[in-house]
Parts: C-alpha cells; structure tokens; sequence
C-alpha cells in the first residue's frame, strides 16, 4: 500500500470562463487535498488567466497556468501532462465539475492496488438547457447497462478491478462511462503515452494506447463527475442535434485518430482488428448517413465502400444495407424515368 500519493491534475481551457469557476470551484472542495494543477489555456479570447490567478491565491496547492496558441484539446493536455511530476494524473474538462469524493476515490484504489495504473468512474448526465438528468449513472444509459459491467473483475464495496483480456475491444466500441475526466492514471503510464495534437478523440486515443499496452483498470462503482450536454460540447452526446456538417468532420477525424491506433506499440492482431472493425464501422453507420443527409452522395457511397474493403465484405450487415439500398435506387429510376 501506497502511504503518499501526489495528485497532478491537468486541466486545458478554451474560453467557456463561467464553466471554469466552477470546475476549479470543485476541485477545491475535494475531500483530498495533497495535488497540484496545471491550466493550459489554449488560446482563450476570454481572460482565462485572471480567472486562475483568482483562484491560485485562495489555495495552498501548487496552480500552474500556461497560455499557448489555440492548438487543440490533445496538444494542450499534453503540454500540461510534460510538466507534471505527481504520483497519478488526473484529468479535468473545464465544462464537467467534479464531485467532492472524486480524487479521494481514486486514491484509495491507487493505495489498495498497487498494480491498478488506470482508475475511472461513472458520471451524472445533465442537460444543462432543462437543468435535468438526463442519466443519474452512466453505467446504466439509455436504459441498457454499459458493456464494462459484463467484462470478468473482481469486486470490492467501492470499485471493480477489471480483469477481462476483452477490455480493449469493449473499450473500442463503448468508451469508458465517465470518459478520461473521471479518470486518474499513474506516472509510469502516464509518462510514456502521449496525446494525439488533434481537436477530437485525443482523450480516447490517447486511453486505449495506455490499455493496448497493458494498463490495467479499475472502476469505481459511484459518479464521479458532472457531464453536462451543452451547445458547445465537441463530443457527440448531443446524438442528432449536432449538424450534419459537424458530424461528418468529426468521424472524418475519428478515422484518422483512430488509424493511428495500428502502429501502437503492443497492438496485436486481434487488436487492430477491433480498430479495423471501428473505423469501418463508423465509415458505413456513421459518417455515410452524415454525408448523404448533407446531400453528399458520392462521398457517401465512397465511404461505404472504403469500409466494406477495409473489414474485407465478411461484413453481411453492411452487405445487406448496400444491397438494399441499390435495389431501392433502381426501383427508384424505375418510378420516376
């Protein structure tokens, strides 16, 4: 058992200032107190940096604040993630406020499990328009359990310890429940992978190359943070309020985070396979639909394919929509010559 443990925490910013209070505001409300925090402000027009001066000299903890050229999410928590020197890591999006028992939960696990490198949680789902919760748990969303409370573990009153060989292929397919915000990892993971300078899916990259190379998880039975579905949230939990145009720039950038994923180091067959078998199907499901909506039809069609190459056609479900969908086409030209 661990008896210190020094929390880093890293938090990028872009503007979104009244967001900022508060997460900061719930950092120093942590029942865990031994952790220090580095703000990267990625090119704010807002003055960002008053607002962490403010907050710094409330506070006996180390604050850090660096400014840097708008350059992305990835980039900036990888600045930050260079300076940090702490135990563990943890990781905070300046929109989803913690919950007081946050790093104190992953602290625990840390000193209980010596060998756990990645500690994550659930989070309470708010649509910030309403003020209502939308998903008390994340584990338990849209009315279906997450698929990581089905992978092998063993159970303690407070956190599961993951033990299924399968967690990367789950993880491929469904993310983490509370996604890296209500997470913490340890040094010698957090050392050695890097994120990814781009605007999306650097967070998720950036944990499954820490899982393809062995890390090893728990996750912690009660919410952790706060996610809040807003007008400016950059991943898609909005589902189709998001434009068209949006959502095609945004699985374009999926498949080309997610490609990287094939020259990780501990990546193995049946690994990229699972990489192979998401960008396809986020190329067929996902980005074509997108495409056609915004009257994109060639790209579309282009999309579809590039997908049935890459998982091979042994794909029957893709295999029968573009069936389906040329013979609807023909009866269509049929019906009105």
């Amino acid at each position: 058992m661990v008896a210190n443990l020094h929390i880093s925490i890293v938090l990028p910013a872009y503007n979104r200032k009244t967001y900022l209070i508060e997460g900061l505001k719930s950092i120093a409300l942590q029942s865990f107190t031994d952790w220090s925090l580095i703000v990267v402000d990625d090119g704010s027009i807002e003055d960002i940096e008053t607002v962490v001066r403010d907050f710094s000299v409330q506070l006996r903890q180390q604050v850090q604040y660096i400014k840097q050229p708008n350059s992305g999410a990835g980039a900036a928590r990888q600045r930050a993630l260079e300076l940090c020197n702490g135990d563990a890591v943890a990781f905070m999006d300046s929109d989803d406020p913690w919950l007081p028992n946050h790093l104190a939960d992953v602290a625990m696990v840390f000193r209980e499990q010596p060998d756990c490198d990645w500690v994550g949680g659930p989070a309470r789902i708010v649509d910030e328009r309403s003020g209502l919760t939308v998903t008390e748990n994340s584990y338990y969303r849209d009315g279906s359990r997450h698929p990581i409370l089905s992978l092998e573990h063993i159970n303690f009153d407070s956190y599961r310890l993951i033990t299924d060989p399968n967690l990367f292929g789950c993880l491929i397919r469904s993310y983490l429940p509370g996604g890296i915000q209500a997470s913490a990892l340890r040094r010698r993971f957090y050392k050695k992978v890097r994120f990814l300078p781009v605007r999306l899916y650097d967070d998720t990259i950036f944990q499954l190359e820490c899982f393809a190379r062995g890390a090893k998880l728990a996750m912690l039975h009660s919410n952790q943070i706060i996610y809040r579905i807003h007008n400016n949230n950059l991943s898609f939990v909005g589902g189709d309020a998001i434009s068209p145009e949006r959502r095609i720039k945004g699985y374009q950038d999926a498949e080309a985070a997610f490609s990287y994923l094939y020259g990780v180091e501990g990546l193995n067959d049946k690994y990229r396979e699972y990489v192979r078998d998401r960008i396809a199907n986020d190329l067929f499901w996902k980005l074509a639909p997108a495409l056609m909506e915004a009257n994109r039809s060639k790209e579309a069609s282009q999309a579809r394919m590039k997908a049935l190459k890459l998982v091979g056609y042994r794909n029957l479900g893709m295999l029968k929509s573009l069936i389906a969908k040329g013979l609807k086409d023909i009866l269509g030209r049929r019906t009105n010559p």
